[in-house]
């Protein structure tokens, strides 16, 4: 699992992360479809399109952050196909 916040990624692989939910996200994560990958909360003020956008993109440079073991870096992995948002 990943979590991305703001433009900053968090890997469940490297460490610890954890996403409280509220009331209503367990049930709208329960009607997401199966090849629906990613879910987001926002604010009620944001834009949708802007939001989508964000969602889309996956800063990848941001590997550094996210993996500060050099070992680990050599092995980073090739971004997977996303389905669904």
């Amino acid at each position: 699992m990943k979590v991305k916040v703001g433009n900053k990624l968090y890997d469940a692989e490297l460490q610890p992360v954890m996403v409280i939910l509220e009331g209503n996200d367990k049930a709208n994560i329960a009607q997401m479809t199966k090849e629906a990958t990613k879910y987001c909360s926002y604010p009620d003020d944001a834009d949708p399109k802007e939001i989508l956008k964000w969602m889309r993109d996956i800063p990848h440079e941001t590997w550094q952050d996210i993996c500060p073991n050099k070992e680990l870096q050599r092995k980073r992995p090739k971004p997977t196909p996303r389905v669904g948002y």
